[in-house]
């Protein structure tokens, strides 16, 4: 299993924002990770970075087990997150944020394949952040975390702001990534564009599970229930 978690809890002061958490997810799969605002999701996916110090539970990745806030081994074991906010670095150009997300790790991406999923980068590639549209910055987000060569991609809203053009030529190029064995973790407030993509889907509300199974054939009674407290 590439990701393998066991009641997972997480608090903010006396704020119990995950509860006994438990999901596996294959190599190579797509999870779509779905729920309202403040279900729990962004603080799923910051303990998978090792971004949050302290939490409760199991959790592998890629068969070996991962410590609270254990930030460099979550990236030396292939995590890489295109953060809600894209979160790019103002100061350098498209092609210095794409190259500034490279490590040593063996892989597909080069920065000549990123700007081939993306073409629009290599036009841009001297410009800064800020002249850029947010799809565009979106793309270089997803480039930045590509550069990393990653076996675990995962998105923080990846739709949120963004055309429905955008979000199209997006989920195009999760196909291409899909292609190379990249497991993946989708945030996404457009359920059924995200299950298109996934093998399964993930529900949380207020920091528990109260749906998963698979993505095709996924009822939406059910999905409507479960993202408004019910579980299935």
């Amino acid at each position: 299993m590439a990701l393998e978690i066991s009641d997972l809890s997480a608090r903010y002061g006396q704020f119990r924002a995950l509860d006994g958490v438990s999901m596996s997810v294959g190599q190579g799969e797509t999870l779509a990770l779905v729920g309202a605002n403040g279900a729990g999701k962004s603080t799923f996916l910051r303990i998978l970075c090792g971004l949050m110090p302290s939490w409760e539970g199991h959790m592998t990745i890629n068969g070996q087990q991962i410590a609270p806030g254990d930030l460099m081994k979550a990236s030396h074991l292939g995590l890489a997150l295109v953060p809600e906010g894209r979160m790019l670095f103002g100061s350098l150009t498209v092609r210095e944020n794409l190259l500034i997300g490279q490590t040593d790790r063996d892989g597909p991406w080069t920065i000549a394949a990123i700007e081939r999923l993306f073409p629009v980068l290599r036009e841009k590639r001297g410009s800064r952040p800020s002249e850029l549209s947010g799809g565009q910055q979106q793309m270089v987000a997803i480039g930045r975390a590509l550069a990393a060569n990653p076996k675990i991609l995962l998105f923080d809203e990846i739709s949120l702001g963004l055309s429905p053009a955008v979000v199209r030529e997006v989920y195009t190029a999760l196909s291409t990534i899909k292609k190379e064995g990249v497991t993946l973790v989708i945030v996404d407030q457009d359920i059924s564009r995200v299950c298109e993509v996934a093998n399964s889907v993930t529900c949380f509300f207020k920091g528990s599970v109260t749906f998963t199974g698979p993505a095709k054939g996924m009822t939406a009674g059910a999905l409507h229930e479960a993202y408004f407290g019910g579980r299935t």
